[in-house]
């Protein structure tokens, strides 16, 4: 039996009323949920949306857009003190690895070794630190670790890409790389970390060419195998870190699966067969580490940050909560 019943008004709002009969109490007997009715809207433009949410009209907002980030957060992610008497920022983890991907084609002109040098200067050249610092206002970890998000068992700060910029020029001095045209594809909402990419491959002696592409398109020829260097991003499913390394097996080549990389290691796909049979949590942990170190040394993917998830909140709202898959659980909220 479900909390809630659910009206929809189509491209309008969508309305959950409060079941009466829901099954679960509190500690103290008191049926749940216990706001009556919840009413979503829907608006396609995040900037109306800010607006409105500033005014009063809604009273929760999750995460942020680049258009209003400076206005609500400072440069180091707090909540600038002109909205500490009207909203509740709320913040964690998320298990939400963002990173750039490349297609392996087995028939690069680069050939194999050239072309994993080449992976491995562009992740070596970016500078997250600073990509969060401006562009995302401090929100998330710089992902120098694996794709296995921090906090999950199998997570390793040690295995990916810090930022050294005098390797990443050997890199491409040592295999000749100069003047290699990358081309980057990503989607409007991540334009400005496509331009900092941009600029940062750039230094290294490479040539980056960006195309801006609606998300459809994009999912559309990522599935094809039409583009060599793409935005992505994974969030898990089920907190486990073989959520984020099934990506990178060779069953799951795109498209009948989500491996758009197209990574294939044998190694990696016996680890992984072990790890699945591996009912001892530790040494499943130890696994999952050493398949994430092994497909970074390969380079796939470039591993930019781990998100956070961020919820602002009226303060009229009580007891709104958070948890690292961003769920939405509102039994136990109340309203003042």
């Amino acid at each position: 039996m479900k909390p809630l019943s659910i009206m929809v008004i189509e491209g309008v709002k969508l309305v959950f009323r409060k079941n009466p009969n829901y099954f679960e109490c509190d500690a103290a007997g008191e049926r749940l949920p216990y706001i009556d009715a919840v009413s979503v809207s829907f608006l396609i433009d995040k900037q109306v949306a800010f607006l409105e949410f500033i005014k009063g009209k809604f009273d929760f907002m999750s995460g942020i857009d680049a258009r209003y980030k400076d206005e609500l957060l400072t440069y180091d992610g707090n909540l600038r003190k002109k909205y500490e008497d009207k909203i509740e920022l709320i913040t964690e983890p998320y298990l939400n690895t963002e990173y750039f991907s490349f297609f392996i084609d087995p028939n690069d002109p680069l050939g194999s070794d050239r072309a994993r040098a080449l992976r491995q200067a562009v992740s070596l050249c970016i500078d997250r630190e600073k990509m969060l610092r401006y562009l995302r206002n401090g929100i998330g970890e710089p992902g120098t670790g694996g794709m296995i998000p921090v906090g999950l068992p199998g997570h390793s700060s040690t295995i990916g890409y810090g930022y050294d910029l005098k390797r990443a020029q050997r890199l491409v001095a040592e295999n000749h790389l100069e003047g290699y045209l990358l081309q980057l594809s990503t989607v409007a909402d991540y334009a400005d970390i496509g331009k900092f990419v941009q600029s940062q491959v750039e230094q290294i002696g490479l040539q980056c060419k960006m195309e801006v592409m609606p998300p459809a398109t994009m999912r559309s020829m990522r599935s094809n195998c039409s583009l060599p260097f793409f935005r992505s991003s994974w969030v898990a499913d089920y907190p486990d870190g073989e959520n984020y390394l099934s990506l990178f097996t060779t069953s799951n080549h795109c498209p009948a699966g989500p491996n758009y990389t197209h990574y294939t290691n044998p190694k990696y796909d016996k680890l992984y067969d072990k790890a699945l049979l591996c009912n001892d949590l530790e040494q499943r942990a130890q696994y999952y580490t050493e398949m994430d170190s092994l497909m970074m040394r390969d380079a796939p993917v470039v591993v930019l940050f781990y998100d956070e998830v961020l919820r602002f909140v009226n303060k009229r709202v009580k007891d709104m909560g958070s948890n690292p898959t961003n769920l939405l659980d509102l039994r136990r909220v109340r309203m003042e």
